[in-house]
């Protein structure tokens, strides 16, 4: 939506067309807000009045429900809604950051590890899990992330990526797609 093309159309955009993409959005302004869980949609609706904010990530979920009094899982699933809604009634789009509960040795990730509330994976349109081993033995982690999307209205896929933990450098060396 962003650069003017459908989903079809960005998945033939060349490798360079996509870097010289990625090189518009990292000029683009920042905003940061930290309201609190019943001033969330005012905050968003007021941004994207007055600065056209068209993307807006909540990092993390956990933390816009923090310090209410109900059931946390309540409260989640109360924000998920509503963070719906206003996606749905305004022309911006949403990044949602969840944590997830600790794994068992050798358990993959899975939107059944996801911490807080069902509607966690539910209520978006998409859910991309990101995952890096670890070790226990040698507590090492992996030279690699993969992404994975457990969720999407559309094509579904996976993808691994090489990560420089001196630098934080991602790089995409894998050809698994």
């Amino acid at each position: 939506i962003a650069f003017g093309k459908t989903e079809e159309q960005m998945e033939l955009t060349s490798k360079e067309e996509i870097l010289n993409l990625a090189a518009e959005v990292v000029q683009l302004p920042i905003y940061f807000a930290m309201p609190e869980r019943h001033k969330l949609a005012e905050t968003i609706s007021r941004a994207q009045r007055l600065f056209g904010v068209k993307y807006v990530i909540v990092d993390q979920i956990d933390q816009a429900v923090r310090n209410i009094g109900a059931n946390k899982e309540v409260a989640i699933s109360d924000t998920m809604r509503d963070l719906k809604k206003l996606t749905e009634s305004l022309p911006v789009s949403m990044l949602v950051v969840s944590h997830i509960r600790k794994l068992m040795p050798g358990e993959k990730i899975s939107m059944d590890a996801l911490k807080g509330s069902n509607s966690l994976s539910t209520d978006p349109e998409t859910v991309v899990l990101i995952d890096r081993e670890h070790d226990e033995s040698s507590d090492a982690w992996s030279d690699w992330i993969e992404v994975r999307v457990a969720k999407n209205k559309g094509k579904m896929a996976r993808k691994k990526f090489d990560i420089n933990d001196a630098t934080g450098v991602i790089t995409d060396t894998y050809d698994d797609f």
